[in-house]
């Protein structure tokens, strides 16, 4: 699967069932916690680009009724700063894309599990996010 696919199978899916019976055009928030600067930046540059070759192919399908918008941060590579901005977007998003390392996914599992929120982890490698919650899912 391409990355520019990945969101669109498995972010919009997830997002829709959230919404059963909803006949009105409504506004779906999503948050991305990445590392764009510092020691990991090179693979928060790269989850990033699929996330928005992903969203402006959501925004261009005239299927989804609905109005998608996507906010992205930067971590600094910085696993509290992760956990921090994952905390603010869980609360007001559906959900978040984020932790592309595993220092920073960890970090963002207990804002994820309090609000119950949507949390996908495309990249980072550790088993313990293997059953981290039922909405912490690792791509």
């Amino acid at each position: 699967m391409r990355p520019d696919h990945t969101l669109l199978k498995l972010v919009l899916p997830a997002s829709l069932l959230l919404l059963p019976g909803c006949d009105n055009q409504l506004t779906i928030k999503m948050g991305a916690v990445l590392p764009l600067t510092g020691p990991s930046s090179m693979y928060g540059q790269s989850v990033n680009k699929g996330i928005e070759l992903g969203f402006e192919r959501v925004k261009q399908d005239t299927t989804f009724k609905h109005i998608f918008e996507l906010d992205i941060r930067d971590s600094g590579s910085d696993p509290q700063k992760a956990a921090q901005l994952g905390a603010e977007f869980f609360e007001g998003t559906i959900g978040v894309i984020g932790g592309v390392t595993s220092a920073e996914a960890l970090a963002m599992v207990p804002a994820a599990r309090e609000t119950d929120r949507l949390f996908l982890v495309p990249s980072a490698s550790t088993d313990k996010l293997s059953n981290a919650g039922r909405t912490v899912f690792r791509l």
